[in-house]
């Protein structure tokens, strides 16, 4: 019987800490058809490894850590406490993000409040692309901003239309279904304008 290799190949190693693909979407996961399960690294178990792991990486293994702890806060939906967290454990560049993100949530409903559509989008546009770079689909506030975006592009668009300017209805609406695949009244308003402009 021959016995293993003290020290595996270096792509063996690196296989070991390649993600699987999970085979489930961030959209069965947002309407709560499936259980949200991230994809776990399996590290490498041979000793030369573990030791360089151990003496080099410590102290980056301490922020990611902490980073991760934030995102969790964050994806969870309490952005307070992340930010908090952020804050405090001098995460600057993560802090920034939450922070920018917060920024453009707020100037979303200013504008909305003051039925400024365009600004209103343009900061729903940004806080969603935050929310992407930050939880790449994973937390609790990404649904809701889209169907808001997406609600506010039917409104723009319904707008348009009532004036005759129908291509750009039609982006509108295009837009709406773009950020909410289930929204009925984009899908029908878009397809009224298909029919009008029918032959």
């Amino acid at each position: 019987m021959t016995a293993p290799p003290e020290n595996p190949p270096p792509e063996a190693e690196n296989a070991a800490l390649t993600p699987k693909a999970t085979g489930i979407s961030a959209l069965n996961v947002a309407r709560g058809t499936t259980k949200q399960v991230r994809p776990v690294a399996v590290a490498p178990s041979n000793k030369r490894a573990a030791g360089a792991r151990d003496s080099a990486a410590a102290p980056s293994d301490a922020t990611s850590a902490k980073e991760a702890e934030v995102l969790r806060r964050y994806e969870a939906g309490d952005l307070a406490a992340a930010r908090d967290l952020a804050q405090a454990e001098k995460l600057t560049a993560l802090h920034g993000q939450l922070i920018r993100f917060e920024t453009a949530e707020a100037q979303a409903k200013k504008a909305l409040a003051q039925r400024d559509f365009t600004e209103a989008i343009a900061q729903l546009t940004l806080a969603i692309s935050v929310d992407d770079a930050l939880a790449h689909g994973w937390s609790k506030h990404g649904p809701p901003l889209r169907k808001q975006l997406s609600r506010l592009h039917v409104q723009v668009g319904t707008e348009h239309a009532i004036a005759g300017r129908v291509s750009e209805a039609r982006a509108a609406f295009e837009q709406a279904l773009k950020h909410d695949t289930g929204n009925r009244e984009a899908r029908e308003q878009l397809g009224r304008l298909t029919g009008a402009s029918a032959p």
